[in-house]
């Protein structure tokens, strides 16, 4: 199938690539068939795209690449949605922002994907640690050159 795209214009994508969010995305409930991109096989973003809409795209890390001891606890119900039975199915990412110099991530609202069913859904936590801006990285400037006249 073809997905049109804002940055990467269009795309084959196999139909079994098509990730469906059944209840969407909080404030996107409407948007319910999305594609997992990658740029590169050694990257550690991804790009959420929607399947329908070439302007809706997230980006997306795996939360374990940059914060170790992240964890995803969650309801059975919550994964029932997406019939998320075995934790070793189950792939968790989290959306990132961009905030002035500064790339966050929302740890407070986790996308649960189940590989076997292709299925997602976003949680929301409870924990009073975790934040919808968590810092991942600040991009690297060109140092400054101070010197005196002479």
């Amino acid at each position: 199938m073809k997905v049109r795209t804002k940055r990467f214009g269009e795309l084959e994508v196999a139909r079994e690539r098509v990730i469906e969010f059944p209840l969407g995305l909080l404030g996107f409930p409407e948007f319910k068939r999305w594609v997992l991109l990658q740029a590169s096989p050694q990257s550690d973003f991804f790009w959420l795209q929607s399947a329908d809409t070439p302007d809706l795209a997230f980006i997306l890390v795996r939360p374990q690449n940059f914060f170790g001891d992240y964890q995803v606890r969650v309801q059975t119900e919550e994964l029932r949605a997406i019939a998320l039975e075995n934790a070793a199915d189950g792939e968790v990412f989290v959306i990132c922002n961009r905030d002035a110099d500064h790339i966050t991530a929302n740890l407070q609202g986790p996308l649960v994907f189940n590989a076997r069913t292709r299925q997602a859904r976003q949680v929301v936590l409870c924990d009073r640690q975790l934040t919808t801006r968590h810092e991942v990285l600040v991009p690297r400037r060109e140092p400054e050159l101070v010197g005196q006249a002479g």
